[in-house]
């Protein structure tokens, strides 16, 4: 969580670091008596997203006043799971897949297990998002199940907590 004056002509973070405990609880002891905008980043790996700007959902506070209580509602990303085989079928282990086509980005990639399988969590939703999985050392082939270089067969639509299996 880091902390910025919502107003005024200086965007310097007046906390930046903070972490919120195990329970989701986060103090900002020593605000100032401004108006402070908050910006969240789950954190690398997370199921979930930040919240989403156009709403500002607990994202204001007043520095001056008692913030015991605020809450930050943290978004459902979207799951996608799957396996990357060669051309032959067979799983490809260690292969980066990652989500293409979120806007405003994709930040999730996974690295596929010894049976080919991945687990993308936190995926932005949207329409469009095509699954793309990098080459290790060339054992994919261009028409590889899971993207490969090439682009997949479909394109997919996920929204706020949708699991997407079998890509």
């Amino acid at each position: 969580i880091t902390a910025t004056p919502a107003d005024g002509p200086t965007s310097a973070a007046v906390a930046t670091g903070v972490t919120s405990e195990v329970t989701g609880a986060f103090s900002i002891p020593g605000l100032p008596p401004v108006p402070i905008q908050l910006a969240v980043e789950p954190p690398p790996d997370s199921a979930y997203l930040p919240p989403d700007p156009a709403t500002g959902q607990g994202l204001r506070v007043d520095g001056s006043s008692d913030t015991t209580g605020t809450v930050i509602r943290l978004r459902p990303g979207g799951e996608i799971r799957g396996r990357v085989l060669d051309d032959s079928g067979a799983p490809v282990a260690r292969a980066l897949v990652r989500a293409v086509g979120c806007t405003p980005m994709c930040q999730s990639e996974a690295i596929s297990d010894s049976s080919g399988a991945y687990r993308l969590l936190g995926v932005n939703p949207g329409t469009g998002l095509k699954v793309e999985a990098a080459p290790v050392q060339g054992l994919l082939g261009r028409g590889s199940r899971g993207g490969g270089t090439a682009t997949p067969a479909t394109t997919l639509t996920i929204e706020e907590g949708d699991v997407i299996d079998d890509v």
